[in-house]
């Protein structure tokens, strides 16, 4: 069964993939993403940044040979592979995922601006304020949504402050290179594979993109501009502290820019965490259009509808949610269903299809 034609003013180009990828993958988690793994591996984390990166690449690899040869989204491939009612509680599980994800990420960002910014806030109050505007984007189509991911990567110029910190570095902190041994760096990537998540997202957008089969090479790209990002990251957090003081640090990524003093602007940290909803975005709209997508597909409702029903679902867990003890058992839930469906559903999902194809079994 193959997906209905979807005409080419709703599609975007291929390069766009890599955009859509990286801006997916690269949301908060990143700001807390040294701390515990660096606890694992030390100075040697960047070995375990390259483990998750060359894991990703591989699954990219795998997604691709079943969306070509299947042409179809994953609404739809779960039907084909798996019949249509269990494909419906399947793709009503990435319902689930996904809107928990939204919630979680809008949530993680009020925690920042309260910390950073504003700490009496009404959590509720600007987290509706996101979502409105959320809601204004994600009703705009994918087209609009990747032009959202396009600007939200100008926020990568808040990298190049991190000159700032240059001479403070201690570059002995890097030593002894290879200390730590594979089950230690093993661990340590379990971490860092939460913050490439993401990715997946290209399960629901693939049919939306012209020239889709040749999309892999931006697909790789954007999973790459990542690593950088994240390598970087990673040095950069080694060369200024030391893995004890790490471990107090809730977010050392914003705690880097406090080293940057401009004339004009005495707490750069300040603009640091409010620059960040650009990073959160591209994530919640992603997850909601394709949330959107996979109610349209089990109720036959209409998109228009669908992403009001989603938001409103979205905003009620949004609210449950904004307790810390609350918030750090949703990231646990979260964490290990990313590791689950990394290592665990797409390949077996890749071998159902190849059984699937080999027995002549295709719709």
């Amino acid at each position: 069964m193959e997906s209905p034609p979807i005409q080419d003013r709703f599609k975007v180009s291929d390069f766009y993939v890599m955009v859509l990828i990286h801006s997916s993958q690269y949301g908060l988690s990143y700001l807390s993403m040294p701390t515990p793994a660096i606890q694992w591996a030390g100075q040697d984390v960047w070995i375990s940044v390259l483990i998750s990166a060359i894991s990703v690449h591989l699954i990219i690899f795998l997604m691709y040979r079943i969306l070509t040869r299947r042409n179809a989204d994953l609404i739809q491939i779960h039907q084909q592979l798996l019949g249509k009612w269990t494909g419906h509680v399947f793709n009503l599980l990435f319902l689930c995922y996904f809107m928990v994800t939204a919630a979680f990420q809008v949530s993680s960002y009020i925690k920042l601006v309260q910390a950073w910014l504003f700490p009496e806030i009404s959590g509720w109050v600007l987290g509706f304020v996101i979502f409105l505007l959320v809601y204004y984007i994600v009703s705009g189509g994918i087209r609009t949504i990747a032009g959202i991911c396009a600007f939200t990567l100008t926020t990568q110029v808040l990298v190049l402050t991190l000159v700032f910190s240059a001479p403070y570095f201690h570059f002995r902190n890097l030593t002894p290179i290879f200390e730590h041994t594979v089950a230690e760096l093993i661990k340590a990537s379990k971490p860092i594979t939460f913050s490439y998540m993401g990715f997946e997202l290209l399960f629901f957008y693939y049919i939306f993109v012209k020239n889709a089969p040749k999309s892999q090479r931006w697909a790789h790209a954007g999973n790459a501009a990542t690593t950088v990002t994240y390598l970087l990251s990673m040095f950069l957090s080694i060369l200024l502290f030391k893995p004890e003081q790490l471990a107090k640090e809730i977010w050392p990524v914003m705690t880097k820019f406090k080293f940057v003093q401009l004339p004009f602007l005495e707490r750069f940290e300040f603009m640091g965490a409010a620059i960040h909803v650009f990073r959160v975005m591209p994530i919640v709209c992603l997850c909601l259009w394709s949330a959107a997508r996979i109610l349209k597909s089990v109720s036959n409702m209409k998109q228009k509808h669908a992403v009001p029903v989603i938001l409103i679902i979205v905003l009620a867990i949004f609210c449950i949610i904004s307790s810390d003890e609350i918030m750090e058992k949703i990231q646990t839930i979260l964490s290990n269903f990313s590791l689950y469906l990394l290592y665990g559903y797409i390949p077996l999902l890749y071998i159902l299809h190849l059984i699937r194809s080999k027995a002549g079994k295709v719709s």
